[in-house]
């Protein structure tokens, strides 16, 4: 798989601060980012030159609506976030577990489990449902894969990295069961994720929190 550093998109990442991505996502609890946190200090002795996330930050996107100011003015914004809304409360809440480290072209993270396949029907049903008001891409839909982004690459010189990400010690390491209970619309500014912790967390603008159904199913496969 070749890599695909952060600055060969740099110019996206940078109008981000214009032009925030609109999404909605599932914040990690708090009681995580230590232990999250653990495993990214095992990453940056291997490497530490890679653009590794806050903990306060980690989510997992269940779908980017896509550019305001942009591709969704106030109308849009108002009439994607009510159905956001109605949609989300008709699914139940649920369990995932996280476990595991893969990698994609352009980042490392932790892998989810999700024996429902919630996050996915979640996906699908936004699209189906927003149509027109929303965009769509290539990892959307049957290809959508739910994951937390500890790290973006910001080299391609990355073997011993990879490597490491690829052992049975990163493939065994368990952060267990996580209740997903609400989602939260935001507003994305990368160049403030990818920054220096002290800008991390303007990067990820709340807008509305979404309650799952009180009906919980919890089977974590």
């Amino acid at each position: 798989m070749e890599l695909v550093p952060a600055s060969e998109y740099w110019n996206l990442i940078a109008n981000s601060l214009e032009s925030p991505l609109l999404g909605l996502v599932f914040r990690l609890p708090p009681r995580l980012h230590r232990q999250v946190s653990l495993v990214q200090n095992e990453l940056k002795l291997v490497d530490d030159r890679q653009l590794y996330a806050k903990p306060s930050t980690l989510h997992i996107t269940v779908k980017g609506f896509g550019l305001v100011g942009k591709r969704i003015d106030q109308e849009k914004e108002r009439l994607i976030l009510l159905k956001s809304k109605e949609i989300v409360s008709e699914f139940s809440a649920f369990q995932i577990r996280l476990k595991g480290l893969s990698y994609f072209p352009t980042s490392i993270y932790i892998k989810v489990e999700d024996p429902l396949d919630q996050f996915r029907m979640l996906n699908k049903r936004l699209i189906a449902e927003l149509g027109g008001l929303i965009e769509k891409s290539q990892y959307d839909g049957d290809s959508f894969i739910p994951h937390v982004t500890i790290a973006t690459f910001n080299t391609t010189d990355c073997d011993a990295l990879i490597s490491n990400v690829k052992s049975e010690e990163m493939q065994e390491k368990d952060l267990g069961p996580v209740e997903v209970l609400e989602l939260e619309a935001i507003e994305a500014r990368m160049f403030l994720l990818l920054g220096p912790d002290e800008t991390q967390d303007d990067g990820l603008v709340h807008l509305r929190s979404f309650p799952l159904s009180n009906r919980k199913n919890r089977s974590t496969g």
